[in-house]
């Protein structure tokens, strides 16, 4: 494909990538692992753990991101 696209003279358009647009805030305070990176539990109910994203809004709030 590409020698027949080079012998008539055409090249591919090379994609501009954009950069990600979420940066880490460097000076922000980070929070202490409390759970060691160890997420096993002996009985249910013992370690919560989760992303904001995950948690759904309470009843008669609004949120600004639906999944």
């Amino acid at each position: 494909m590409a020698d027949s696209m080079r012998r008539r003279g055409l090249v591919a358009r090379r994609i501009k990538r954009r950069g990600g647009l979420a940066r880490q805030d460097r000076t922000a305070p980070k929070f202490p692992d409390l759970l060691k990176r160890d997420f096993t539990a002996t009985a249910p109910n013992q370690k919560w753990v989760g992303d904001k994203v995950e948690i759904p809004p309470n009843p008669g709030e609004s949120c600004a991101w639906r999944p």
